[in-house]
């Protein structure tokens, strides 16, 4: 089974990037772009599978100050 990702906004549920990838161990590898605005407030959680294991996490993008009290 090949390792895969997804990354996903939040708000809108909408899958930004997703896809197969295979990285050496110790290595980086860009697997694409995300457009996104300094000024846009976005949660994105990002799950991805590593040797037939699952793992995730989350970026919260944009300029403080935030309200975390929603």
């Amino acid at each position: 089974m090949p390792d895969h990702y997804r990354v996903w906004d939040v708000d809108s549920g909408g899958t930004l990037l997703e896809g197969d990838y295979s990285v050496k161990a110790n290595e980086n590898s860009e697997l694409g772009q995300i457009l996104a605005f300094n000024s846009d407030k976005r949660l994105f959680l990002i799950e991805w599978t590593a040797n037939g294991k699952k793992y995730s996490n989350h970026y919260l993008q944009g300029m403080p100050p935030y309200s975390l009290s929603v």
